[in-house]
């Protein structure tokens, strides 16, 4: 996919990350609560898997097989025109229907639960914290609200903390 254009919010969340280094962050003596170590890490992995099997789907799996099964079956209706069996356009469509609410279920939707969880995770360090802007990112969830917060917000207290 390729990448939108930058919106103003983006910027400032970009420039906000970039600025981290100069601001006297020491990765070294920044951690977090005891219990928490991994909890981050697991969820971004956990995400990356499903952002994985959605791209494998999407591109090489079966879902794409189901779009090109319906690309197939409407030129072949194009080509045969006012002779193609009543009702072909339609079992096409229904078709992809179904492979489409079944891609939203198994893949879209549990990844973009996965983001969220994650934004919602507190970063134990700067390179967690990229990768975390990273994923609001793909998912573009920058300009929303997590559980009544903007984004940006949760944000910001991830480096309060990681600045204390």
């Amino acid at each position: 996919m390729a990448d939108r254009a930058l919106s103003t919010s983006r910027r400032a969340l970009l420039g906000a990350a970039a600025s981290l280094p100069f601001l006297g962050f020491k990765p070294a003596t920044r951690t977090l609560p005891a219990g928490d170590e991994g909890l981050f890490a697991r969820r971004l992995a956990r995400y990356r898997t499903l952002a994985h099997a959605a791209k494998e789907a999407a591109e090489t799996g079966w879902f794409r097989a189901a779009n090109d099964r319906r690309n197939r079956e409407m030129a072949a209706i194009a080509a045969i025109g006012d002779a193609a069996p009543k009702g072909a356009c339609r079992t096409a469509f229904r078709r992809i229907d179904k492979a489409e609410k079944s891609y939203w279920s198994h893949c879209t939707q549990p990844m973009q639960r996965s983001a969220t969880v994650l934004a919602l995770t507190p970063v134990p360090d700067l390179p967690s914290l990229l990768a975390k802007i990273g994923v609001i990112r793909e998912q573009e969830l920058d300009e929303l609200e997590i559980a009544g917060r903007p984004v940006l917000t949760l944000l910001a207290e991830d480096v309060r903390r990681l600045l204390s």
